[in-house]
C-alpha cells in the first residue's frame, strides 16, 4: 500500500472521541491498529470482544460498526432514548465513501431505537457498505447495510419505556 492509504486507513478507523466525526479536540480519535489493517485489507472488524467498551453496571456498553459504501454523503444514524421524550443521545453524518467508522459509547441504562438512514433510499449497498451495531457484546444488527430509506433497531430497557409510549 502507499503512504496516503496507510494515512487514511489510520484516521478512518481510529475511535470516535468527542463529537462524532473528526474534531478540534481529538482529531480523528484514537488510533486502532487492528482496524487500521482491517481497514486495508477491506473489511470491518468481525470480533465482537475487541470492539466491545467495559461499562459501569448503570450503563450499557454500544458500539457501532460502518463501513460506508461509495455514496457515503447519503447516510446518517442516530440514537434516539425512548425515555427522555426521544430525545437525540447520539447521531453521525459527513463520511467518506469507504470509510470505516467505529463509535464506542458508555450510554445509561435506558429504552433506546436505533436508526439508520439513507436519504436516496437504496441502504448503503453501492459499493461493499455494511453496518454493526452491538449492544452489551450482544450483536443485534450484523452486516447490515440492505435496507430503503431507514432501518431501526430497539434495545435496553424497553419494557416499561415502550408501555409509556404507547399509552
Amino acid at each position: 500500500a502507499e503512504p496516503s492509504e496507510y494515512i487514511r486507513a489510520i484516521e478512518q478507523s481510529a475511535e470516535d472521541l468527542g463529537a462524532p466525526g473528526k474534531d478540534n479536540e481529538f482529531g480523528n480519535g484514537l488510533v486502532q491498529a487492528y482496524a487500521a489493517l482491517e481497514y486495508l485489507s477491506g473489511g470491518p472488524i468481525e470480533s465482537v470482544a475487541s470492539t466491545t467498551k467495559t461499562c459501569g453496571d448503570d450503563m450499557i456498553s454500544f458500539t457501532l460498526e460502518i463501513l460506508t459504501d461509495n455514496n457515503a454523503s447519503e447516510t446518517t444514524w442516530e440514537l434516539r432514548s425512548m425515555v427522555d421524550n426521544g430525545e437525540t443521545y447520539l447521531s453521525g453524518s459527513d463520511y467518506e465513501n469507504g470509510a470505516v467508522i467505529l463509535v464506542r459509547e458508555c450510554i445509561p441504562k435506558n429504552c433506546y431505537v436505533f436508526t439508520m438512514y439513507d436519504s436516496e433510499g437504496d441502504g448503503i449497498t453501492q459499493g461493499e457498505g455494511s453496518y454493526s451495531v452491538i449492544a452489551d457484546g450482544e450483536k443485534l444488527v450484523d452486516d447490515g447495510g440492505d435496507f430503503d430509506f431507514q432501518d431501526m433497531v430497539s434495545f435496553g430497557d424497553c419494557f416499561e419505556a415502550m408501555y409509556e409510549f404507547l399509552n
